[in-house]
């Protein structure tokens, strides 16, 4: 009989996991869609608010902070020509698959403790709102 425990098993079970029951949280798969669909930016955004609702409110806060500034950057840079083609496309990509290693392990362990999956669809439709803005500006000016 083995009664071996890892390390990380053994901090696992002796730090208190944060109240998380009904708290919503963004699976690792969504996480890498936006970040490979829409940005990088866009993925840091969502990351940063599971980060929050796992309890780390001023790192998940930073993350979405940085993440809409480094969204307003690109736009910026997108609409001069600042960027080369493909770089935003390389950089989601790698991005998502970043982020969905990241995401796996800490998302099964609060689904585990109570949080539930949010759905995907509200960031969606809020990005949709903002990109068809982003065009009738673009048309009207």
């Amino acid at each position: 009989m083995n009664t071996a425990i890892s390390h990380t098993e053994t901090l696992e079970s002796t730090v208190p996991a944060p109240v998380l029951m009904g708290r919503r949280l963004y699976s690792p798969g969504t996480l890498a869609a936006f970040t490979a669909i829409c940005s990088l930016p866009i993925g840091f955004v969502l990351y940063g608010l599971n980060v929050k609702a796992r309890g780390r409110t001023g790192l998940g806060r930073a993350m979405v902070a940085f993440g809409v500034l480094l969204q307003v950057l690109v736009f910026l840079l997108a609409s001069g020509d600042g960027l080369p083609r493909g770089t935003l496309v390389v950089f989601g990509l790698f991005g998502a698959l970043n982020v969905y290693k990241l995401e796996t392990r800490p998302y099964a362990l609060a689904i585990a403790n109570g949080a539930v999956k949010a759905r995907w669809w509200p960031p969606a439709l809020v990005l949709l709102v903002l990109s068809l803005l982003s065009l009738a500006a673009e048309v009207l000016l």
